[in-house]
């Protein structure tokens, strides 16, 4: 008997878009874990160099982690934004409808 001869199931137009919606969601957290913690570690390095040769400790690390938020906070809502726009327009060009769009028989 050979287990490797096993059948895989078909894959239905709703588990390929219920695919799809999963791998775009791993993508935006991927980008946003990226769109955060990129900027953060930036300033909080470059805030702590500056204070250790300038001498202000801590308050050009606090200035780069406030900084850093407020950039993240601004990409964040351009990503998102963008997101949205793209599922939204995946949405109308999708040809599977809901149960709503269809007539009652």
């Amino acid at each position: 008997m050979n287990l490797m001869a096993k059948k895989t199931p078909p894959v239905s137009p709703s588990d390929s878009k219920k695919s799809a919606v999963f791998w775009s969601f791993v993508e935006i957290a991927w980008e946003l874990g990226y769109l955060i913690s990129l900027p953060l570690l930036l300033f909080i390095f470059t805030g702590r160099l500056l204070d250790k040769k300038l001498g202000t400790a801590p308050w050009l690390l606090i200035a780069g982690i406030i900084i850093s938020i407020l950039i993240s906070a601004v990409l964040v809502y351009f990503k998102v934004i963008k997101f949205a726009a793209r599922i939204v327009s995946e949405d109308q060009k999708s040809p599977i409808k809901s149960d709503q769009d269809r007539p009652n028989k």
